[in-house]
């Protein structure tokens, strides 16, 4: 164990085997006066081999008899490896209280947490002196921030630097051109020649430095030095660990204290903005730029610290799930880079609405607690011309609509007609010469009717497509509605005789209506005709008007034949080609009641239809009654 001959020993005290100032030697033979008297001792000794290398031992002193004498019985065992395991575990404990404590420094100053871990970085290496520097962009020059209370103390130079050039340094360049940890445990043997520090700089015996990255770049050193051990791998991997969590630390309070600097700017920026708003919210300092009274209408004050009137600002149509959103997206874990962008209508002072945007990002502060920024931008302008787009791109694609179906429609009801009229023209070309005259006026009446058909059908899409193209023009006068159902009646009464039906017209004079007086009569002619057409003889029609506060409301009524209930739902649709044939065979161009319903929704007004499949049909539609208004000048109505 000691390296020693048992006769070298023999007959020499115990301070042969003591390291020098290690024991307390008076302690020692104390320890064996009581092992002489019967007490047995256990203590910690530090020995010293013949070779001079110094260990711990544990040693138990007992009394005994050695040939009967009384003695002193020693046993010891070397504990180095107990000692170096004990020294691990101190140093892990001094190592994790460092932590803990660098996590309660969020709100400490750089300067602080610098001067914190040069300390504790000379306490777990158990060195004298420590200083920290941090480097420039490019690595190329060394700004000594901060030094180690011993350092400063001892250090004589009167003018210190505190910017170096890395190429022009001698130990602490090492460490970054190298780019790694650098040890020195014999600095006056190890060092190159020529190599010296200023006079009155604290004498050097061992140093250790280490350098800081970030990414693959070196963004600090941190130094130690004259450590009565020699420096090795333990200590390298301390500093780094140690530093490792400072730099963590202070880059988190550098992009802190920029937040803040760009925080400043862009309140003082929102302020001269009168539609973009920016807040903060949940945390301890709230805030909302004094520009959302000009936005809203409400003061400053009434959102501080009040999130429960901020949501009540918005739509109830969305709340629930503006409220979801926000509350999935804050409890979600680590989303702090993770944006939350929502619109949606918010209601003013005045309880007017107006559409807002509101982007949010969720921070972390130095209490570790979250909070959120926000910007507030006023969109009710964008969201107004979005839905213009969007009814005008639906308003394009009901014309694409429309227009496959009237070249449908087209190809459908003119191929009947023409097929007729062909079919019949070329029988009395081919057979006049032994045709009958009754045959010939039958045949001539077939062409008739067909040709009627054609034009009826062509009159209807012609106007049809002057109300799709926008080239009918809505010109609006005042009518007597008497007079114009009095014309109408008397342009189908020769229609209703043939087929022996009553036309009874019940509406009362002085009824006025403002509309367009074409647009009328051609509603008025389609649904007569149609009701003409589906009434059986001797049946009735009955024309009937009901005022209204603002509008008049026009219906006729016949006793006919009446729409099947799955039919009704076919009625006024431009996608679905419906025409029945009428009680004497009447054809139908499948297009009248589309004509009338725009005719109708162009003059203000809208229509609806009753029926009992074999009993007969109601149509009734509304315009707008004549009243002085219609005398004002410039009034919007009177445009159209």
């Amino acid at each position: 164990m000691y390296g020693y001959e048992k006769d070298e020993v023999v007959g020499n005290t115990p301070e042969i085997l003591s390291a020098s100032g290690k024991n307390d030697m008076k302690l020692m033979m104390n320890y064996v006066k009581d092992a002489f008297n019967g007490i047995s001792r256990k203590f910690e000794f530090w020995g010293k081999r013949k070779n001079g290398e110094i260990f711990p031992q544990e040693v138990i002193l007992n009394k005994g008899t050695y040939y009967g004498k009384k003695v002193v019985i020693a046993t010891s065992r070397d504990i180095s490896e107990r000692k170096k395991y004990e020294e691990k575990i101190q140093l892990n404990e001094m190592r994790l209280e460092t932590m803990l404590h660098l996590n309660k420094m969020n709100s400490s100053s750089t300067k602080n947490i610098s001067k914190f871990a040069i300390e504790q970085s000379v306490k777990i290496t158990s060195s004298k002196y420590g200083y920290l520097s941090f480097l420039n962009a490019d690595e190329t020059v060394l700004e000594m921030y901060s030094w180690s209370e011993d350092a400063f103390k001892d250090c004589k130079i009167e003018d210190k630097k505190f910017i170096y050039e890395v190429n022009k340094t001698g130990l602490w360049g090492d460490t970054i051109r190298h780019r790694r940890p650098i040890i020195t445990n014999d600095y006056e043997n190890e060092k190159l020649p020529g190599r010296t520090y200023p006079e009155g700089h604290v004498p050097i015996t061992r140093h250790l430095g280490v350098p800081v990255f970030e990414g693959d770049k070196i963004v600090a050193l941190i130094g130690v030095g004259n450590k009565t051990e020699p420096y090795d791998e333990s200590d390298i991997k301390q500093l780094t660990l140690l530093m490792n969590a400072v730099w963590e630390l202070l880059s988190r309070k550098k992009t802190e204290e920029e937040l803040n600097n760009i925080h400043l700017r862009l309140i003082t920026l929102f302020k001269n903005i009168s539609d973009v708003v920016m807040y903060e919210t949940g945390g301890k300092d709230e805030f909302i730029t004094e520009n959302i009274q000009k936005m809203l209408g409400y003061p400053v004050e009434s959102f501080l610290y009040n999130k429960v009137f901020f949501n009540s600002l918005i739509h109830p149509a969305f709340r629930n799930n503006i409220e979801s959103r926000i509350k999935l997206w804050y409890d979600k874990e680590n989303n702090y880079n993770e944006n939350l962008k929502l619109e949606y209508p918010c209601k003013r002072s005045d309880d007017s609405y107006i559409w807002i945007q509101n982007n949010m990002v969720k921070i972390k502060s130095n209490e570790n607690n979250n909070y959120i920024l926000g910007i507030i931008e006023n969109i009710d302008e964008r969201k107004k011309n979005e839905e213009s787009m969007t009814k005008l791109y639906e308003e394009l694609k009901d014309l694409n609509i429309n227009k496959d179906k009237f070249f449908s429609i087209i190809a459908h009801d003119l191929r009947g007609p023409f097929n007729n009229l062909l079919g019949f023209s070329k029988v009395l070309q081919d057979d006049l010469d032994i045709l009958s005259k009754d045959e010939m006026r039958e045949y001539s009446g077939y062409i008739y009717t067909s040709s009627r058909n054609v034009y009826d059908l062509v009159e209807n899409l012609l106007q049809w497509s002057r109300i799709q193209t926008g080239r009918m023009e809505y010109q609006p006068i005042k009518i007597d509605l008497y007079e114009e159902i009095f014309k109408i009646t008397e342009l189908f009464r020769s229609n209703a005789i043939a087929k022996k039906i009553n036309l009874i017209n019940e509406v009362n004079n002085n009824l006025f209506v403002y509309a367009d007086q074409n647009m009328l009569h051609s509603v008025l002619q389609n649904l007569l005709s149609n009701a003409i057409k589906f009434t059986n003889s001797a049946g009735n029609i009955i024309l009937e008007a009901e005022s209204l506060d603002d509008f008049i409301e026009i219906s006729i009524s016949d006793t006919g034949i009446g729409i099947k209930k799955d039919d009704m739902k076919k009625l006024f649709r431009i996608d679905i080609q419906f025409t029945n044939p009428g009680t004497e065979n009447e054809e139908g161009t499948g297009l009248g009641l589309i004509l009338c319903k725009e005719l109708i929704e162009k003059n203000k007004g809208v229509i609806r239809v009753e029926s009992i499949h074999g009993k007969g049909s109601k149509f009734t539609f509304s315009v707008p009654k004549w009243t002085t208004k219609y005398f004002l000048p410039h009034n919007d109505t009177l445009n159209g």
